[in-house]
């Protein structure tokens, strides 16, 4: 799709994201039961302790930006340029 419309990438990277939130271990037992038992988990996780859905203020995020990436404009690309 990108190679149809030629459009112009900024690749991006951020770091820090993964120390935004902290998990909570208690429950792990649980947890772990209702993922062989369902298929799935609920994560435990909390930010900001006055509202713990927002992320922590203490931690440093930092965002790399790449030079612009222009694409050409193919109309049909073969797999190979895909």
């Amino acid at each position: 799709y990108a190679l149809q419309h030629g459009y112009l990438l900024l690749l991006a990277y951020t770091f820090g994201e993964c120390d935004l939130y902290r998990s909570v271990g208690a429950g792990k037992r649980l947890r772990m039961w209702l993922l062989r038992r369902c298929g799935f988990v609920v994560p435990l996780f909390y930010g900001a302790w006055w509202c713990p859905l927002l992320p922590r203020a203490d931690v440093a995020v930092h965002t790399v930006v790449g030079a612009p990436l222009q694409l050409p404009r193919i109309a049909e690309p073969t797999a190979e340029q895909a």
